[in-house]
């Protein structure tokens, strides 16, 4: 809580103002290219792509939901970055995962690897599901860039990150609270799979301090934080509820990228 939401700030107003001042295209330049003609994504959606990897849960749902309703990208096409964009961020990798949990045992880009490339798979495996459906998005013309330019507001930036980040800590703190409870269960076993379906943070932890062999405890912490758990799952839905955009879509790819991260540790 007191680590998560402090660091979430910047990259949520940050975000929030890009999106805002229809900056966000100007990023995505040296990804769009590429994912244009695999993937058939806009360039705003290229950015929840960016956001979504570099900022970590719950910021690319976010950032998806704010696109929709400033209606930079469509409601499909949302849905499906919906499926991929939203995963652990690098910070968090190196820091907690590597770190704090595995004492430096291995590699971050190892970890890395086993998070993110279960989740580009994951867009390839469910593109040709969406790619008929995704409509091309029209360039903004220059009264259209003014006029936004003219209503932006700091202040209601701000609100709107602020408000993000109480629901966020508001999830995370009903979750951690529940995890105390399992954690009086008297299987250990039982107290790590469940707090992990529920929350990353306690999960991995509750692994990491576990009589299993290390390579089952990478296996475990890389699935419980690639699924997520239900707490991010709830911020997600807090997330685009008001958007249009479908929870359905993100539990499908969760859990879709989740199993492939789980093979992928066995084939490695």
């Amino acid at each position: 809580m007191f680590t998560v939401v402090p660091t979430l700030f910047p990259f949520l107003i940050l975000s929030d103002i890009m999106v805002r001042l229809n900056t966000t295209d100007y990023i995505s330049m040296l990804l769009n290219p590429i994912t244009r003609p695999l993937l058939a994504i806009s360039p705003s959606g290229s950015y929840a792509i960016i956001t979504g990897l570099l900022c970590g849960y719950p910021v690319g749902a976010k950032t998806c939901a704010d696109l929709v309703k400033e209606n930079k990208i469509s409601i499909q096409e949302g849905n499906y970055l919906l499926t991929f964009v939203n995963n652990a961020s690098p910070a968090f990798i190196s820091s907690y995962i590597v770190n704090a949990l595995l004492f430096g045992n291995c590699s971050p880009l190892y970890i890395a690897t086993l998070i993110y490339i279960p989740s580009i798979i994951t867009a390839f495996i469910l593109n040709p599901f969406f790619r008929k459906k995704i409509k091309n998005n029209k360039p903004l013309n220059d009264s259209d860039i003014s006029d936004s330019v003219k209503t932006f507001s700091l202040e209601n930036a701000i609100f709107s990150t602020v408000n993000t980040l109480l629901r966020i800590g508001a999830y995370i703190i009903i979750f951690s609270i529940l995890c105390e409870f399992i954690k009086l269960l008297p299987s250990h076993f039982l107290k790590m799979v469940l707090s992990g379906l529920l929350e990353i943070t306690t999960g991995t932890f509750l692994v990491s301090i576990s009589t299993l062999p290390f390579e089952w405890k990478i296996n475990f912490i890389i699935f419980f934080t690639s699924l997520g758990g239900i707490s991010t799952l709830f911020q997600t839905n807090s997330m685009i509820d008001d958007s249009g955009l479908s929870i359905k879509w993100y539990i499908l790819g969760k859990i879709l990228s989740s199993v492939i991260s789980l093979l992928l540790c066995f084939i490695l």
